[in-house]
């Protein structure tokens, strides 16, 4: 999985993040099933907010992108056929 934010943009940087991934999803490059990584680990490698990578997950799952399994992480949902 691959981020690029810009935090000069004028997007604010979680739905710069919310965006490329479920851009990602849909194109099929993070497969159904697939486990995203740790909010606090995204933070730490991007050098931003644990709060902003949340809003940017709990964004994904409210678009029923990613669903989250309590001790176990975020994955990737099974989206319906087009």
């Amino acid at each position: 999985m691959r981020l690029v934010v810009d935090a000069s943009g004028e997007k604010p940087i979680y739905q710069q993040i919310e965006e490329q991934i479920a851009a990602q999803i849909l194109r099929g490059e993070l497969a159904s099933g697939t486990c995203l990584p740790p909010i606090r680990t995204v933070a730490l490698e991007m050098r931003i907010s644990v709060i902003t990578v949340k809003k940017a997950w709990e964004e994904l799952e409210r678009r029923g992108l990613i669903a989250t399994i309590t001790g176990k992480g975020c994955f990737v949902r099974e989206l319906p056929e087009r």
